[in-house]
């Protein structure tokens, strides 16, 4: 499990290197949904560079994170596709990233494209979607002193595409992150309920903390009794698809 933490940057601080810091934080914890935003900041930082820059930045540096073309599946009446390093400029593939280790990751490029290489070389030619009617004059906010650019203190996102914070990732235990989330619910006097929602491979019955109909929390308990007839706890990943039991 992890947890976001966000850091004011110094405004002397290198934006550059500020961006670079949040993808190696992200890497690890594969936080997908703020990979997007980092990306816009470093190329706030780097205007003059490609996705296929980046991409060669997070193979030199290790991580596990990957950018991959898709092809472009969308209404064209409706929605287009800009590239992230000019957002005035339409592009033939869609953009998706990929978090996972290497060989995952890489076993699915070549699944979509035969090889790496064939994936690598449609990169520059990658954007997200947005709507037809969107219009954003690139060149403006490239010559714009990001430091004079007003943003939401309470929007991560908003402050990550600007690199006006470093993040850090605080690893959780499973345990951990249940408690935390049980003291959140006490001190906002949020009623819980526990029910049963799965079974563990061992039989034993799976429970997660509801408040009204939606599920809390993603951490789960199985509860059993060890062998001088004590109850155990056994804190399991919600998101996991199979729950392994006490045998």
């Amino acid at each position: 499990m992890d947890t976001l933490l966000s850091i004011k940057c110094d405004p002397n601080e290198n934006k550059e290197k500020v961006a670079e810091h949040n993808f190696k934080k992200i890497s690890p914890a594969r936080r997908l949904d703020f990979v997007i935003s980092i990306t816009l900041g470093w190329f706030f930082e780097n205007p003059d560079k490609t996705m296929s820059d980046l991409e060669d930045f997070f193979r030199r540096e290790n991580l596990d994170i990957f950018l991959v073309a898709g092809k472009k599946d969308l209404d064209v009446n409706k929605y287009k596709l800009v590239k992230l390093n000019n957002l005035s400029e339409e592009s033939d593939f869609m953009l998706f990233y990929s978090c996972k280790p290497k060989d995952i990751a890489e076993k699915e490029i070549e699944i979509m494209w035969g090889s790496y290489e064939k994936n690598y070389e449609k990169l520059n030619n990658c954007g997200v979607v947005v709507p037809k009617d969107f219009y954003y004059d690139h060149e403006i906010l490239r010559n714009k002193d990001l430091d004079e650019i007003d943003v939401d203190d309470d929007d991560t996102h908003e402050l990550l595409k600007f690199n006006k914070v470093k993040i850090d990732i605080k690893i959780e235990t499973l345990e951990e992150n249940f408690i935390r989330y049980l003291h959140t619910a006490e001190e906002e006097k949020i009623e819980l309920e526990p029910q049963v929602i799965d079974e563990a491979t061992d039989g034993s019955s799976v429970l997660g903390v509801f408040y009204g109909e939606e599920l809390y929390c993603r951490v789960g308990v199985i509860i059993g009794i060890d062998d001088e007839g004590d109850k155990i706890l056994k804190y399991v990943d919600l998101k996991d698809d199979v729950y392994v039991g006490f045998k």
